[in-house]
């Protein structure tokens, strides 16, 4: 459940983690050799000013909860920027009768061994 397409031929699998203290979001590509990932790293402070949604979480671990589980649902959808520099993770989230729209952007990096990704 944590996959998504982007395309025809893109499928990719979905990271969230807390990594020192900050919130790893990042897609890899499935089922084929690509030197490439997608990731950004987001701090608590940053989430809680970007959207009033996150200040109702007690902490990275609990946003990190929420977006895996709001990940797998249809209403979630990646989109891809500039020629595939960028991949947004959008999310369209309805909470007490209101509509946020979340867009995480993951920037393109490469890796210098598909096995060895961080």
């Amino acid at each position: 459940m944590m996959q998504k397409k982007l395309g025809n031929d893109k499928l990719f699998r979905f990271e969230c983690e807390v990594k020192d203290d900050r919130l790893r979001i990042g897609l890899t590509e499935i089922d084929k050799y690509s030197p490439y990932y997608y990731e950004n790293f987001y701090e608590l402070k940053d989430l809680k000013t970007q959207d009033r949604l996150f200040k109702g979480c007690k902490d990275l671990d609990d946003i990190c909860a929420r977006l895996k589980k709001a990940f797998a649902k249809d209403y979630t959808v990646l989109r891809e920027k500039d020629n595939f520099q960028t991949i947004d993770v959008v999310y369209e989230i309805d909470f007490f009768e209101e509509q946020f729209n979340l867009v995480f952007s993951l920037e393109r990096k490469t890796m210098t061994n598909k096995d060895d990704k961080y």
